[in-house]
Order: C-alpha cells, then structure tokens, then sequence
C-alpha cells in the first residue's frame, strides 16, 4: 500500500508539474506545496521512496516577495532551480521571449567577438616573418593617420603621404615577402608599389608609387621594434621611411631618412581582411574549373546562366579563310572567311596603326592599303620571290630596289 501510495503521489506531482508549464511559471503558493515531495531535477542524490526528509532542502517561498530563493549547489554557487524539462523556470512576471532575449544576450557575451572575427596573424608560425596579406600601415601612437597615396592614388609616380585614417584602398597596402628577406608593399588600389625616388641614397629621397620594375628602390625591411611596431628600411642603403619633420599631420610627406629610433621613423602594421578591389571577375567553380556565363551570349533580362570553358574573357568563334579552305569549311560546317577580309579585321584590331600589309599566297600574292580606307592590290599570277614581284611591290610602294 505504501508502495501505491508512493506511485499516485508521484503521478499527481507530475501532472501538477505539466500544468504549470502550461500555464507558463509555478504560482509561489503552489510551489511550497510541492517542494514537500518534489526533487530538482539534476540532484544526483536518490531520493527513497519512503523517505521524504530531503524535501527539507529544497527552495522555500519568500513570503514578503513570493519569489523563491535560489538553491545552494555542492560546490556552494547559486544555481536557478529546474523544470522536469531540465529548462530553467523563468522568474515570475517574466515573459518567455524575455528569458530567451536574455540568455542568448550572455551566450554572446560569452562567446566574445574573438569567436565570431577570427584574428588574423601577424606573424607566420614557422619563419616569423610578417604574413603575407593587406595591411593598414599608421604612424606609431597615431592611429588615426595612415600611409596614403596622393593624387588620383592610381598613377604612376603619385605620392606617398600621411593622410587621416578612412576606408580607402589608397590606405591599404599588400605586404608581399621576398625569398631575400625584403618585401615589396604594393598598393591594393593601384597595383603600383612603394618606391624610393631613383633609387635615391641620400636623406631627404621622396617615397612614391610606382610601377613593379624589379629594382632595389622597391624592396624594403621591416624591423620588429616592440609588438606589431616596425621600422620600414630601404633594402639597398641604411635610410629609413620618415615623416618629414616629425610633424603628425594630414599632408605630411614621406621620405628616407638616417635611423634615429624617433616615433617619426615608428609604424604599426594592422592586417585587415583582404578587400576585393572594384572591377570585372570571373566566377570560377573550383570543382569543374568552368566559369559561369551567360546561357548563348544572351544579354536579355531573366536569360539563364550555365558554366562553360574559360577562355582569357572572351568567347571563341572559329572560321576558316584561304582559297583552300572554302571546301573544308563547308565539309565540317564552319564559317568561311574571304582572305583578304580576314586578314584586314585582324590587323585593325592588333595593329590599328598598320598602314599597309603584304600577303604571299600560294597562288598570288596581295598588297592592302589602309589609309583612307582599305584598298587591296593583287597580282595576276604567283610571282614570289622573282624579280618581277620585286619590281611590281617596289613600284607600288614607291621604294627603290636598291
């Protein structure tokens, strides 16, 4: 009986406890009530059966509030009491959207941005050596002035200054190791890369971008001079890169100067996640290697996309020219192209400034004027190489065979 009586208070606990889960919070009166028989869930203590003497542990309603009071744990830090769900009972009064705004609030609290932005070294782990990658580079305890590229920032010979801090590619530099210990700092904006003026050797030489050429003038070391701080050298001579005078201004020019170990001569390198630099791409899938286009070369709006062979960027039509070919060309049923016209489209589209070609063919041979226009000469019969072809060319193009 005993043992029946037990099962019966255990169902009636259990379906008290479904509806107050229902209901959406345990009404405090209620509560007390059940704590005489109920055990939290998650107490690994068994319970007897017959024994009901550990109730006395459990939460007692506050009677000036009617909240409960939070259960000491073995290790003696508060734990919130636990439904039969093993979910947390939200406090009285508290709406379910409110508990789960306010538990994802301190997951991400928990979690810190360290876990969402994932660092990006500085350093490589085997070498040492400054990462590859693109870098903000600010003079040392001015965060807000940065190297910058004058000017358009996309000329050759533009220059190199301090400039106020912005999200701008003529702000962002690609550090590229060289096998020699050197880098090359090229600018992701232009593509040019940082260059010592003619390679200059004496103080006061101007930095400036300029086109990749292989020289001296545009290979650099950095030296580690506190965490994440370097001194940028000239690879070829002793100077360094300066701010001119010291002075930690917007405009300020860049120049080499002697080592002095002055905060002017100081720069803190900050990688930033590698920008996509505006412009034209291609779409690549790396398992097929084919490129997305569109379906047919069509231009109409809602055309379907496919993948097709990459071809440089752009498509590839092939015809067939030369008197021989006509033939061939309607056996395998590909365009034909007359010669002549053939070789004029080609040579107006990769030698626009040609003014006349000469064509040796089998049979006869050609000459195609193009200024004003396009005129085409051709002898009656295959001549080549004899003197009358000489003749006949020297005359037109009125040149002495001499």
């Amino acid at each position: 009986m005993a043992m029946i009586s037990f099962r019966k208070k255990i169902s009636l606990i259990s379906l008290f406890l479904v509806l107050s889960l229902l209901i959406g919070s345990v009404p405090a009166g209620a509560a007390t009530a059940a704590a005489s028989s109920v055990p939290v869930a998650g107490d690994e203590a068994e319970v007897p059966a017959a024994d009901v003497s550990s109730a006395e542990t459990l939460p007692e309603a506050d009677a000036a509030s009617g909240a409960e009071t939070p259960e000491e744990s073995a290790s003696g830090a508060e734990t919130p009491e636990e439904s039969a769900l093993g979910e947390e009972v939200p406090e009285e009064g508290a709406s379910p959207e409110e508990t789960r705004d306010e538990s994802n609030a301190s997951e991400e609290a928990a979690a810190g941005p360290e876990d969402t932005v994932p660092e990006m070294p500085l350093h490589d782990a085997v070498s040492g050596r400054v990462t590859a990658g693109v870098y903000r580079i600010t003079a040392y305890g001015y965060a807000n002035l940065a190297l910058t590229v004058t000017g358009s920032g996309l000329a050759s010979r533009d220059n190199i200054a301090l400039g106020t801090t912005r999200e701008d590619y003529s702000q962002l530099f690609y550090l590229a190791p060289q096998s020699d210990g050197t880098y090359i700092i090229e600018n992701v904006g232009s593509g040019f890369v940082m260059d010592a003026d003619t390679a200059g050797t004496v103080k006061g030489t101007n930095i400036r971008q300029y086109k990749a050429n292989g020289t001296v003038a545009q290979n650099w070391k950095l030296t580690e001079s506190a965490a994440g701080v370097y001194t940028i050298g000239a690879a070829y001579c002793p100077l360094v890169l300066d701010i001119d005078t010291a002075l930690m201004a917007d405009g300020t020019n860049i120049r080499l100067w002697k080592s002095n170990g002055t905060a002017a001569q100081q720069w803190q390198l900050s990688r930033v996640a590698d920008p996509l630099p505006a412009g034209t791409y291609f779409v690549k899938n790396t398992g097929s290697g084919l490129i997305m286009e569109a379906q047919d070369d069509s231009r109409a709006l809602r055309s379907n996309v496919s993948a097709g062979s990459y071809t440089g960027g752009e498509k590839v039509r092939v015809a067939i020219s030369g008197s021989a070919g006509l033939g061939l060309a309607e056996a395998i049923d590909v365009p034909f192209v007359q010669e002549v016209f053939a070789t004029s489209e080609v040579v107006k589209k990769l030698a626009p400034e040609t003014t006349c070609v000469i064509e040796l063919g089998g049979e006869d041979a050609k000459i195609i004027f193009f200024d004003g226009g396009i005129d085409e000469r051709m002898n009656g019969s295959c001549a080549g190489g004899t003197g009358a072809f000489i003749d006949q060319m020297a005359t037109l193009l009125n040149v002495s065979v001499e």
